[in-house]
This record gives structure tokens, sequence and C-alpha cells, in this order.
């Protein structure tokens, strides 16, 4: 491209950056995309200002993630340049050409601690993990993901966080998701996108098996009361309130102290939902909202461990916690009777199957402590999601 190609695409970039509506055009969005592709060494000080000054700007989600990882990468290159220039200036004032030889020794042996992913850049990366969705994603969480995938040393002795995140995601709702960037400190972190809630659980287990137990466990997709969607449109991809027998397949997977983490609209809501069903049938904390959400928030411990989630619509607080009761009846013996009497092919006048003790405990106290009208809510959700057909 010749210098007149170069300045006009540059003037455009900063029209765009100056007013996020014209982000909303998709061909607004791809040419700053591809600006940006090149290294940051390129990007003139007029541009560069415009992103580190930049103020968030509310329901441009996708807007405000892009450019805070574009201007927390241009703050990184600052401080290491400017950090890198002190040294060589202290190191030559101290002890002159000796220490700098010491010194360049040093930075040789740090050098042999690489990882396989500090050289590779974000395309490369995505192409050897298969992650065809992860684009949209960090390169420094991509990387983290790829050292954890590739690398036996990598982060040795720290807990393990898994992202299942979706695939499809046509309203771009999941591009914000800077706050992910936080497992990178303390944490190993592994990655997939599903196809079908089955191969959901095969993955878990296998990751589980290779990398060992799940300390943190974050879902990410659209979803309502009922159910999560991995798959837009795609049924067998949502991980719904009735599937108890995937949540007890992957309950062995996680550590006993796991913290799940859906980031996903809805899944909190009323008394009757996936978020309580989940909590239930892992024995596991479960973080979710009780409206549609718009971001999530991570919050840590000193030690950079993952301590509790905040869902936000806008900028209000719509986090539910649910955290496994004790001795009090499960919604899961309660799912399971449920289940096994709608899938029955009862003729008139045949009598329902006897449940067990604990589906008889968990009946008593969910017909007594919930309304006809959630009842029969689950009826319709469970004839929707094809159960009633044996699907």
């Amino acid at each position: 491209m010749g210098l007149f190609g170069i300045r006009s695409r540059r003037k455009k970039v900063i029209e765009i950056l100056k007013s996020p509506f014209e982000w909303r055009g998709e061909d607004n969005r791809n040419l700053v995309r591809r600006y940006f592709e090149y290294p940051l060494d390129t990007i003139d000080k007029e541009t560069a200002k415009l992103i580190i000054s930049y103020k968030p700007v509310e329901y441009q989600r996708e807007w405000n993630g892009f450019l805070l990882e574009l201007r927390n990468r241009l703050a990184r290159r600052a401080f290491l340049v400017n950090a890198g220039k002190l040294a060589v200036k202290t190191t030559l004032a101290l002890a002159g050409v000796e220490m700098v030889m010491k010194y360049l020794g040093l930075a040789n042996a740090f050098s042999a601690e690489r990882q396989p992913g500090d050289s590779l850049d974000k395309k490369t990366m995505l192409s050897k993990l298969g992650l065809g969705y992860g684009y949209r994603y960090s390169v420094e969480f991509i990387r983290a993901v790829y050292n954890t995938t590739f690398s036996r040393n990598y982060k040795k002795g720290c807990p393990l966080a898994l992202f299942v995140v979706n695939g499809d995601d046509p309203n771009l709702a999941f591009d914000a998701n800077e706050n992910y960037n936080k497992f990178i400190k303390g944490y190993r972190i592994l990655m997939f996108i599903p196809i079908s809630d089955n191969k959901m659980a095969h993955l878990i287990r296998d990751v589980s098996s290779r990398h060992g137990l799940i300390s943190c466990l974050i879902i990410a997709g659209h979803g309502n009361q009922y159910s999560l969607n991995l798959f837009v449109g795609n049924r067998s991809a949502a991980l719904d309130i009735f599937d108890v027998r995937i949540l007890r397949a992957i309950s062995p997977c996680l550590s006993a102290d796991c913290q799940i983490v859906l980031d996903s609209c809805l899944t909190g809501k009323g008394n009757l939902n996936l978020a309580k069903a989940m909590s239930d049938t892992l024995g596991r904390t479960v973080y979710a909202a009780r409206e549609t959400t718009h971001s999530v928030d991570f919050i840590f411990d000193n030690r950079n461990r993952f301590v509790r989630a905040e869902l936000y619509h806008h900028l209000h607080p719509v986090t539910v916690k649910y955290s496994p009761s004790q001795g009090s009846p499960k919604l899961a013996d309660f799912l399971d009777y449920f289940i096994r009497v709608l899938k029955q092919q009862r003729q008139p006048g045949q009598s329902l199957p006897p449940p067990s003790a604990s589906e008889k405990r968990a009946l008593k106290y969910f017909g007594e402590n919930y309304t006809v009208n959630e009842l029969f809510d689950l009826v319709l959700v469970f004839s929707r999601l094809g159960y009633a057909k044996g699907i």
C-alpha cells in the first residue's frame, strides 16, 4: 500500500476512534482490526494518545473491550521500554561493561525458561489449539491457554481454571472479555468450545485426567432461566436444567472447593433455574445472573486466587449465588423423578413409577415450596427441549 493509502486509512481509523457509534458498522470494525494487526511500534502518537485517554461508552461492550486491550498493550510497551532504559543506565553507571555481561548472562538463563507460546502470534496459537472462535480473546489469554496445553512446567503448582465458551455469538456480546485476563497471574488456564452438552462432559473429563482437578469453571454462552446455549440455534449444544446425568459425570473432575461462574443472562432467574440445579447436583458454589447481563467481573485475593464473581446489567449488580445446602432436599432428585415420569409412555389409568426415598422427600419439599406455574413451566421447557420424545 502506498504512502497515501496508509495516511488515508490512518485518518479513517482516527475518525472511528473518536466516534464510538461509527464502530457499529461491520466495515469500520474490520478496518480498525486490520489496522491494529500491525506491530504496536507502527501506531502513531496521535492514535496511541486517543486510545489511552478514551472513556468507556455505555452499551458499546465490544468497543470498550477492544480499546481496553489496545490501551493495556500500549501501556505495557511503554513500561517495558522505560524499564529497559532505566536498567541499562543503572547497570552502566554502577559496574560498567563487566556488569552488563553478567546481566546478559542472567537474561540468557531466563530465556531458557521460555514457554512454547512465547514466540508465536495469536493466529498460529489459535490454529494449533483448534479454537475457531478464539479471536475475540486477548493474545495474552490465548498464550496462557497455549502454554498450559503444551507445557508441563507452565505455572506448575498453580490451580486450574477451565473456560467452556460459546462458539456462535451473533450479537457480539462476548467480544468484551478483558476480565478473563485476571486469571493469568494465578492460574493455569484451559479453554475449549464444545459442539454439544455430551461433548462438553467428555472434554471436561479429558482435561481433568491430563491436568488435574479443576479449581474454577467458567461457562459462557447466551442463556435463559433453564438453559445455557453454547451454539445459538443448536438444541443439542445447550446445557439445561435437565442435564442431571451430564452434571453428575463431571462432578468428580472438580476440586472440592471449585467455584462455577455462568457468564450468561438469566440462568439465576426465579426459584427454579439452571444455576440452582447445577449447585445442587455438583455440590459446588455457582454464580449466575438473575437478569440480563452485560459484563462479569472476577474478584481475587492477594495470592491471585479467585474469590467470587460479580455480574452486571450495565452498572447494576445482578449476581445470584447458590451454595450447596446440607441436608435439604435436592433439586436434582426432584428432576430425576420428573424426567422419568415425563419420558414414560403412560397409558390411561397406568400408575406412576414409585419414587425413591430421596425423590419422595424432594417431591414433598418442592411441591410445597414452588407454585403450580413454576412447575408447569418445567413441563413446557421439558417438552420444548425434546426430552418427552426421548431425544
